[in-house]
């Protein structure tokens, strides 16, 4: 078992617990997952809900940072935070 796949559950965890919105996803945007937060955050119901790209829930206005920012993080191989 990978370090990754060890450590996921743990994190996963601790995000349940955080009031910030808090989602993984795929090079492509797909959600792998989100926290209760993201879900109440965006109003997309609490159990899995519609989104299937993250991006999608983006303001139009930040949209363009954003997915600058994701996207470079995601060349870079490297985590994506964005506030």
């Amino acid at each position: 078992m990978s370090e990754r796949s060890r450590l996921l559950p743990e994190l996963e965890a601790l995000a349940q617990g955080v009031p910030w919105p808090v989602i993984a996803s795929a090079a492509d945007s797909q959600i792998a997952y989100a926290n209760p937060a993201w879900f109440a955050y965006t109003r997309d119901g609490d159990t899995g809900g519609s989104y299937e790209r993250w991006l999608d829930a983006i303001h139009e206005q930040d949209l363009p940072t954003t997915r600058r920012l994701w996207l470079r993080a995601t060349r870079q191989g490297s985590t994506f935070e964005h506030r």
